[in-house]
């Protein structure tokens, strides 16, 4: 099995040089992840070396058994695979940043009185594939708060356009929602005491390394 595996990872790192002055990266990503960070990675990765990029976007098992399998590079995700399923993978945060309630103009009111003013209040919320779902819901245990989920969804760019069009609020950390906030389209209600997002970036153990996902996973970093 070591020797098949080895066999398709010397494929790959052959197949690369048939295109010269080219290596090929494949990055993966959940729906969650904001794509400016899909962005910033991919820029970053031709800096480093010419490269041909493919981006794919899925769920996280079905990210995480193509990177185990090496038919991607490095995964960007919001969630760490569970303790026992870690042997094997390499995982840095690459963001922290803080989460808040935000909301169109319809919202601005209920910055007066928050995070009490939040309850009942209508709310499209991140599915349970996102570790900010488990985050949100003890938030809302610890404050006492119940809130109407109208939507659960993990694309990033369907939840800033429900808030932005008076559906709901949503919670998110504060760089997803920056171009929003500076067109006047969500307003931040409150931040979430000591809840944030990260971000994280994978790789699988490989006995031929890709030297851009290498180079990614040693230096890359979201800076503000």
């Amino acid at each position: 099995q070591a020797i098949f595996k080895m066999g398709g990872e010397m494929y790959e790192a052959l197949h690369d040089r048939l295109i010269p002055n080219k290596i090929s990266l494949q990055l993966g990503a959940l729906d969650s992840i904001p794509k400016q960070v899909m962005l910033r990675l991919a820029q970053d990765a031709l800096e480093i070396a010419p490269c041909s990029i493919a981006l794919v976007e899925g769920r996280f098992d079905e990210l995480m058994r193509d990177l185990s399998t090496h038919k991607i590079d490095l995964l960007i995700s919001n969630f760490l695979p569970k303790l026992g399923a870690t042997k094997g993978f390499y995982h840095k945060t690459i963001s922290r940043r803080p989460v808040g309630i935000y909301g169109s103009a319809k919202f601005k009111l209920l910055r007066k009185g928050f995070p009490g003013s939040i309850d009942g209040m209508p709310l499209v919320v991140p599915s349970y594939d996102s570790q900010l779902r488990y985050d949100l819901e003890h938030w809302l245990r610890v404050n006492d708060l119940r809130v109407d989920v109208v939507a659960e969804t993990q694309d990033s760019s369907l939840k800033k356009l429900m808030a932005s069009n008076d559906m709901a609020m949503i919670p998110a950390a504060s760089h997803t929602v920056q171009q929003h906030v500076l067109e006047g389209k969500l307003h931040l209600i409150g931040l979430l005491d000591n809840v944030f997002e990260d971000i994280f970036l994978i790789s699988a153990q490989r006995k031929i390394s890709n030297p851009v996902a290498a180079e990614l996973m040693k230096a890359f970093t979201l800076k503000d």
